[in-house]
């Protein structure tokens, strides 16, 4: 249906960008399919994607390369759950606040929390 268009990197900090713009992406996704996030499953998830790329999918035949590589998709994937993780907590605190009178329904806060994913965690 639609063009995949895969880009190189020419710097790791490239890379970086857009793991983080990708992992907001990723992240309000989750938030919207009411997925949930807790330190077990962000530290499971990182350490498997990490054991995953670099042993099972054979990263560590390209060397350094290979492992920075697993290293960076990991740490997309911490961010991902973390980010997460941290719009839920926010959206507890702020349904605490409510005492129960008024209700903040999943597509009003996430409406709301344009500035949280704006200036997300690097």
């Amino acid at each position: 249906s639609g063009d995949l268009l895969h880009y190189t990197f020419y710097e790791i900090n490239e890379h970086k960008a857009q793991i983080i713009r990708f992992s907001d992406i990723a992240a309000q996704s989750l938030f919207e399919l009411e997925k949930k996030s807790n330190w077990g499953l962000i530290i499971g998830k990182t350490v498997f994607k990490f054991i995953r790329n670099y042993f099972f999918k054979l990263g560590f035949l390209d060397g350094i390369t290979g492992f920075h590589i697993c290293r960076l998709s990991a740490h997309a994937t911490y961010l991902r759950y973390y980010k997460l993780l941290q719009v839920r907590f926010c959206l507890h605190f702020v349904l605490s606040l409510s005492h129960s009178s008024a209700k903040v329904s999943l597509p009003e806060f996430a409406a709301a929390s344009t500035h949280f994913w704006s200036n997300s965690v690097n």
